[in-house]
């Protein structure tokens, strides 16, 4: 395959835990300034994410076999529309911002992580 040919996205979806899915469609809805779709799939109850044709897509969900968590895989959002933006947010929304803004090499961009209202770690990144 070509470097010119177009490739997959690799995550095509993401689901975030959540013990209060109300509380935690709040958070995200606003720290990302935004509305998340509310759906029911079986015993899962999702908020929808934002996400374009051509992107991947995930939610915050509230299951009975998921559990928020400190440790494991982290999440990073899309944060085009400014991470200092969606960071001074975060806090106000019920997070906690954890360690300092990182910038990548190159054009690569710039991240944060940040705790969530469940407790999950997430990361926040802004493309350079």
């Amino acid at each position: 395959m070509s470097t010119a040919t177009a490739r997959p996205h690799a995550a095509v979806w993401i689901e975030i835990p959540a013990d209060d899915l109300d509380r935690a469609a709040r958070f995200y809805g606003t720290i990302l300034a935004t509305e998340l779709r509310r759906e029911q799939i079986g015993e899962s109850e999702l908020a929808i994410l934002p996400y374009g044709e051509a992107g991947s897509g995930g939610a915050i969900v509230k299951t009975p076999d998921m559990a928020p968590a400190a440790n494991g895989t982290i999440v990073f959002l899309n944060c085009d529309q400014g991470l200092d933006r969606v960071l001074a947010r975060v806090e106000t929304a019920g997070g906690r911002i954890e360690g300092e803004v990182v910038t990548l090499p190159g054009a690569m961009g710039r991240y944060a992580r940040i705790r969530d209202c469940e407790g999950n770690r997430v990361g926040l990144h802004e493309r350079g």
